[in-house]
């Protein structure tokens, strides 16, 4: 569960990244890309004040976002912030879909999304070595690190390949990528938070009981 959840980060968190400029800029976040970008038609949107200071302020919202989670994670716990953060982004982002006008309310929105998708990015690396014994924890960051690159190769595929055939399409990629990560989150096996960190994979598949004497709770 844990390998899908990464992976839906990374087409989470870049996406927003890559289709911020698709929404902001030079397409038209309802209709998709319409004609040769060097000949601006009507639907054609080039990148004015307005849309770089829309970039700006969407990348902004990560310094917020790295600041409340520090402190979040260890009020809430990391299971609890990772399905407030992941109902937030999905809530958040699939506002898009009414192709809100004027581009300081899409602006808006897309900086909550993003602030919200860093939480989340955010709270998986802090969870992932917290979830493996010592031993081994090392070994299983770097996979997990590797299964979000998945999700990262995905996103430009998404962003910006379909993007230039459907914007709306996109969005709906992302947005259910958010879905998946409110399903995934809810099914995580353990909260974290306050909890001794196992030392070797001995401690964490076996259950101390009040006999004194170490058993297998699948026996």
């Amino acid at each position: 569960m844990i390998i899908l959840r990464r992976i839906c980060s990374g087409v989470v968190y870049f996406g927003i990244v890559l289709l911020t400029a698709e929404t902001l800029g030079e397409r038209n976040a309802c209709q998709g890309f319409r004609g040769n970008v060097d000949t601006c038609s009507d639907d054609c949107k080039p990148f004015n004040t307005e849309s770089y200071m829309g970039m700006i302020i969407v990348a902004v919202a990560e310094l917020p976002s790295v600041v409340l989670c520090i402190f979040l994670m260890d009020i809430i716990g990391r299971r609890a912030l990772l399905i407030f953060a992941s109902v937030s982004f999905s809530g958040c982002f699939s506002l898009l879909f009414f192709c809100i006008e004027p581009q300081i309310i899409t602006t808006s929105i897309l900086f909550a999304s993003k602030f919200f998708s860093q939480i989340i990015y955010l709270v998986l690396f802090a969870y992932t070595p917290e979830i493996y014994p010592t031993s081994v924890r090392g070994l299983a960051l770097g996979a997990g690190v590797a299964v979000t690159r998945i999700g990262t190769t995905l996103a430009p595929l998404n962003a910006q390949v379909l993007a230039s055939h459907s914007v709306m399409a996109s969005i709906a990629v992302i947005t259910a990528a958010g879905v998946v990560s409110i399903v995934t989150s809810l099914l995580l096996p353990v909260e974290t938070k306050g909890q001794q960190i196992n030392t070797s994979v001995q401690d964490s598949r076996y259950k101390k009981h009040d006999d004194g004497n170490d058993k297998d709770p699948a026996r």
